[in-house]
């Protein structure tokens, strides 16, 4: 399972590459226009904080001429490991066999059907990335999305992974594990969601319990190094 962070702000990127096993980071154009800076500063930053892990960044134009433009130029600023994001639009099925020919790793994004998500397959997407949570909201039924695309995938043999996006808690994304899916973004308050139970609450603050019951306040080092 891959876990990137979808989000643009360099400090906390930063902060969750220290402490969680993530795979890189995604962005997209409304991210991006949240931080509020120079384009090219914020992109930099980001690759900055987010090291060699893989970074994704959008492309904003609607012809698949224009995407691959904006794809070179997005790969010369950011360096590699480089992914482009393109929307699974009429033009972005052109743009996609396009960009993987001249080697680029391409996510799919803005998935909300099955059939989006095949026709960004044979187009050679290696990864394609459905809304859970959009999809919910308009009566759709995210977790279902998930399960009949890696459905399909299995059937038909295609490589592309599933990269799960917009999530409003930790349940959709287990579930989206579940369903099949290979990798997830994430909001930067979902690492913390995934990883916080109240249970584990119980047992740590037992076992701080039982030890001081015995040896105080020494440590596991003060301990062996008398």
């Amino acid at each position: 399972m891959q876990y990137f962070i979808d989000s643009a702000n360099a400090a906390v990127i930063a902060a969750l590459c220290r402490d969680f096993p993530v795979a890189g980071v995604t962005t997209n154009p409304t991210i991006i226009a949240r931080e509020k800076g120079d384009f090219r500063t914020v992109l930099l930053a980001v690759r900055k904080a987010v090291g060699d892990r893989l970074l994704h960044a959008q492309v904003t134009a609607e012809t698949a001429e224009g995407m691959c433009a904006d794809a070179r130029d997005l790969r010369a600023l950011a360096g590699e490991p480089f992914a482009v994001k393109i929307p699974v639009t009429r033009e972005g099925l052109r743009a996609i066999p396009m960009l993987k020919a001249e080697g680029f790793t391409v996510t799919a994004t803005a998935v909300f059907s099955p059939t989006q998500a095949m026709l960004a397959a044979e187009a050679g997407a290696d990864y394609a990335a459905p809304y859970i949570n959009r999809f919910d909201t308009v009566c759709g039924d995210g977790i279902r999305l998930v399960n009949d695309i890696a459905l399909l995938y299995a059937q038909n043999g295609y490589a592309t992974k599933i990269l799960a996006a917009s999530f409003k808690n930790a349940m959709q994304i287990a579930e989206v594990m579940a369903a099949g899916a290979q990798s997830v973004t994430l909001a930067p308050d979902l690492f913390d969601g995934m990883l916080s139970h109240p249970m584990t609450d119980l047992a740590m603050d037992a076992f701080r319990r039982d030890w001081a019951g015995v040896y105080g306040d020494a440590s596991v080092q003060d301990l062996l190094r008398e």
